[in-house]
């Protein structure tokens, strides 16, 4: 297994106090008007990180996220963060501190403060429609499947698509679909919905690799190994970066 180069973060981001002026016993605001004392605010600055790869994967363990890049190494582990999106499709990476979202700028190497409104607007959502035929073995009641398509993102070759599914009892599961054939195979390389591993897909690599997370499994199966792994087709997998059950994961910078 490739070494782990471990190196500790700690950042403390600045306040500014406004000062409150008084005169004559009377509390005035820093204009010099009388009236209601003004409240002191606070600014969050951001966070500066060690030098960032265009790509990577973030892993949440309890309160601390660590980042770490596709070959495996850790670049830096953040105490007392944790993931704001972790569910989300892939795209942007929201963390939170407290009661403070961050950012992730890869182009900047920095956590970005964010109001909450501006969190919800970079929060990327499901897609309506993904035009995929259902996985093998899907049930279906009264016409309608136990499942839905979650997303779908074609490989930078445009030769993959990689989907997510989420079964009954929310059960995940990540799909690729060769434009070959088009027919939905797991990842993990069985065949159909009701054989091999729970599965989340967190984006393509620029090199064309599907970047998947095998969690321990809540309510299908588990991989032998679960961790963060590279797909170059189903059931082709490299373990990337091993971790507990309990872990979230995502991707920086998907293709």
């Amino acid at each position: 297994m490739i070494g782990r180069m471990v190196k500790t973060f700690a950042a403390v981001a600045s306040v500014t106090l406004l000062g409150v002026a008084c005169a004559g016993g009377e509390r005035v605001s820093p204009t010099g008007q009388a009236g209601n004392p003004t409240t002191p605010a606070q600014v969050i600055e951001p966070i500066d990180l060690p030098p960032l790869p265009p790509q990577g994967i973030v892993v949440q363990e309890g309160t601390e996220v660590t980042l770490v890049g596709l070959e495996g190494l850790v670049i830096v582990h953040l105490l007392g963060f944790e993931l704001a999106n972790p569910s989300d499709p892939p795209g942007v990476v929201l963390l939170m501190k407290g009661d403070q979202t961050y950012l992730l700028r890869v182009d900047g190497n920095r956590l970005q403060p964010v109001t909450a409104s501006r969190a919800e607007h970079l929060a990327v959502r499901d897609d309506r429609q993904v035009n995929l035929p259902l996985p093998h073995g899907v049930p279906v009641t009264d016409g309608d499947p136990a499942g839905h398509w979650r997303w779908a993102r074609s490989s930078p070759d445009g030769t993959w698509v990689l989907a997510q599914w989420s079964g009954e009892c929310e059960v995940p599961k990540a799909f690729m679909v060769g434009s070959d054939d088009g027919v939905p195979q797991p990842v993990t390389g069985e065949w159909g919905l009701r054989h091999g591993s729970e599965s989340i897909g967190l984006g393509w690599t620029a090199g064309g690799k599907a970047l998947i997370d095998l969690p321990v499994g809540y309510c299908g199966g588990s991989a032998k190994r679960p961790g963060a792994y590279l797909f170059a087709r189903p059931g082709a997998a490299v373990l990337v970066y091993p971790h507990p059950q309990g872990t979230l994961v995502r991707m920086w910078g998907t293709a």
